[in-house]
């Protein structure tokens, strides 16, 4: 809303322009900062019942849109958007321009037109960035055409216009495709170039295999790195200008069988990045990780493989603390995005600056949050854990399958259990899986075998989205990621877990009973809301799919009583202080519990005695266990292993053996008080 006093200056405003180039009043307020092109947009378009639309989201065929001269376009401010059965759809900055629509209707030599309408800056921006491109594509054809099979290019071909033009517009095209990756690669009878678009690579463009040198002089030349040497990986970076914004790039290059191999990561800008509360989070799980954000103290871990948003997560989080109160230090290999505000640190092994070493230095600079890019060792890991019990928030990544997971890593790279209880705030994993595409999405049935992998129910897999394909999505079938995030904030019951030496299973159990949702859990929600399609979901976290689940888990992380109706949060305490008191050692292919520690006996008390062993079915075979998927067979390695009811984790085997005396454990005084809880 504007005020009438407002509106009375722009009136006078544009009565002092002159007659022959008299601005509208919806120009004058937005050159007077009264308001933005946005929102003249929507009002012109309310005020004559058309549509508004984003060009940012819009799909504009350039060949539709190059059927008007470049002069008449940027003349009237119109683009022409697609094209169908002598309907051209067009978009206007002005609609009540008669004038400019009736030259349009000429030149493109449409029976009618679509008028729609949109922010004049983006309009401006998306003409220029179209006839642009058209410029780079025919120097490209050029360079292409121009290029010898039998002549090798010299090494000073990088300042050539055709490799220029090359590069320029493999890269362009790469941004407008909402590419993170570029691959050029080498074959035997060409050069392959191919782009990462919502973590899947697509082919962009194939080009001759005389042109691979002067392509990768030019792109070493962007970036700074030594043309000459061809021999050992170098690493450089870049900036890029497309459509008006600037792009960061990190470029990498790999000798090869066939020549270097250039892989070139476009990273968004500062002002790219979005804020926590548009990464797609529930507002629950916001709040969980808001609340750590908040806390003095502490180590907030964020998991999941490469390519999940970790980074992101991250430094939108650093983002959010930056003020004058707090000094932030973080260490990086390498510095995605400069953040205003921060200390940021370039992690380099070659110059000695390792995490842990920098950790250390950090450290004497009396910061209030460190965030450390990954956390990779036992010193970076000591080292992490006692800044966060020692007054700092730390943040960190590791590469885990998920959040039990990364807890479990910790102790297993030689931090004390007791430590980490202490020192461990949030564990948070997540995953990026891809949104259907709106156009040509359809619903269907599940089939049984990703029903079964993912653990959904008849209602749930009644009706979910199916990717099909169409030119909008570029025949994928999805556009655009949205984020899972799994959240296990360290509650009462999980600290007592891991005090106890718990595994994963265990941890999860604990944290079950607070309300713990799981990755599958959290996919199949998406997918039964639409947001992404159940391939897709089985696709992006498998291990979770692969997972071995015992009889009668729920993938929400309950246990069922089948033919009851009813749920039981995690397995039984009974059965868990069971586990406790064997004391049973983790193998590598378990779950379970940690190392064997028994808590002393009181003085002049007598040792508990040993708790009972489960009974084991008769075995049909004669070799001490049943048959079945769990047991292949009196060979097999599996066969020596039992599988826990409860716990779904496999743990050693039990059995006496010839020479060995095993001796009763003591009841731990945890399953006590697991049990007392």
């Amino acid at each position: 809303m504007i005020t009438s006093e407002q509106l009375a200056e722009a009136l006078e405003d544009q009565a002092r322009d002159a007659r022959g180039s008299r601005r509208r009043i919806g120009r004058v307020l937005v050159d007077r900062g009264v308001v933005n092109d946005r929102a003249v947009a929507a009002a012109l378009a309310d005020m004559h019942g058309l549509m508004v639309v984003d060009l940012d989201t819009q799909i504009i065929d350039p060949t539709v849109a190059r059927k008007i001269p470049q002069a008449i376009a940027v003349q009237h401010v119109v683009l022409p958007l697609t094209a169908h059965d002598m309907v051209l759809r067009v978009a206007v900055a002005d609609p009540v321009d008669v004038v400019a629509l009736d030259d349009l209707r000429m030149r493109a030599g449409a029976l009618r037109l679509e008028v729609v309408v949109a922010p004049e800056g983006q309009l401006r921006e998306r003409i220029a960035g179209i006839w642009s491109q058209a410029v780079a594509e025919d120097a490209l054809e050029r360079f292409v055409a121009e290029l010898d099979d039998e002549d090798d290019a010299s090494l000073d071909a990088g300042e050539d216009a055709g490799a220029v033009a090359a590069v320029q517009q493999i890269l362009t095209a790469a941004v407008r495709a909402g590419a993170s990756d570029v691959h050029i690669e080498p074959m035997r009878d060409g050069v392959r170039v191919r782009v990462r678009v919502d973590g899947t690579l697509r082919p962009l463009m194939t080009l001759p295999r005389s042109g691979h040198a002067t392509i990768v002089a030019r792109t070493k030349i962007i970036s700074g790195l030594d043309i000459v040497e061809r021999r050992v990986p170098q690493d450089g970076r870049a900036r890029l200008r497309v459509d008006g914004h600037d792009r960061n790039l990190r470029v990498s290059t790999l000798p090869t069988l066939h020549g270097e191999k250039i892989v070139v990561r476009l990273l968004a800008d500062q002002g790219e990045l979005p804020q926590l509360s548009d990464l797609g989070m529930g507002l629950e799980q916001e709040l969980v990780l808001q609340n750590a954000l908040h806390l003095p103290q502490g180590l907030v871990l964020i998991t999941g493989p490469t390519g999940s948003g970790k980074s992101t997560t991250l430094y939108s989080a650093i983002r959010q603390m930056v003020d004058d109160e707090r000094n932030l230090i973080t260490l990086e290999d390498p510095v995605e995005i400069e953040l205003p505000g921060v200390a940021q640190v370039q992690v380099s092994d070659k110059a000695g600056t390792s995490f842990a070493a920098g950790l250390r230095s950090a450290l004497r600079q009396d910061p209030d949050v460190i965030m450390v890019g990954e956390i990779r060792d036992q010193v970076t890991a000591e080292l992490a854990v006692r800044a966060a019990l020692t007054g700092h928030l730390v943040l960190s990544t590791l590469h885990t399958n998920d959040s039990a997971s990364a807890v479990v890593r910790l102790v297993d790279m030689g931090v004390p259990s007791y430590l980490v209880a202490s020192s461990l705030t949030l564990s948070m994993a997540q995953r990026l899986v891809r949104r259907p595409c709106v156009e040509c999405a359809v619903r269907t049935p599940v089939d049984p075998d990703t029903k079964r992998r993912l653990g959904m129910t008849d209602l749930e897999a009644a009706s979910c989205l199916a990717a099909v394909g169409c030119r909008a999505c570029g025949g994928s079938g999805y556009r655009g990621r949205i984020g899972l995030y799994e959240m296990l904030p360290i509650t009462r019951g999980v600290r007592a877990a891991l005090v106890a030496g718990a595994g994963e299973a265990a941890i999860l159990a604990a944290a079950a009973m607070d309300g713990f949702r799981s990755l599958q859990r959290l996919g199949v929600e998406a997918a039964v809301a639409g947001h992404t399609t159940p391939a897709c979901r089985s696709r992006t976290c498998r291990w979770w799919c692969r997972r071995p689940q015992p009889t009668g888990w729920h993938p929400s992380g309950t246990r069922t009583n089948r033919g009851r109706g009813l749920e039981t949060p995690g397995p039984g305490l009974g059965h868990l202080a069971l586990q406790l008191a064997r004391g049973s050692a983790r193998t590598p292919a378990s779950a379970g519990f940690g190392t064997r520690t028994t808590a002393p006996p009181r003085r002049g008390s007598a040792p508990a005695p040993a708790a009972p062993r489960p009974r084991r079915p008769p075995d049909p075979d004669g070799h001490g266990r049943s048959r079945g998927p769990g047991n292949p067979g009196p060979g097999s390695q599996l066969s020596r292993r039992a599988t826990s009811p409860g716990l779904g984790c496999v743990q050693p085997d039990l059995r006496p053996r010839a020479g060995v005396v095993r001796r009763p454990q003591p009841v731990r005084l945890a399953a006590i008080g697991l049990l007392v809880a």
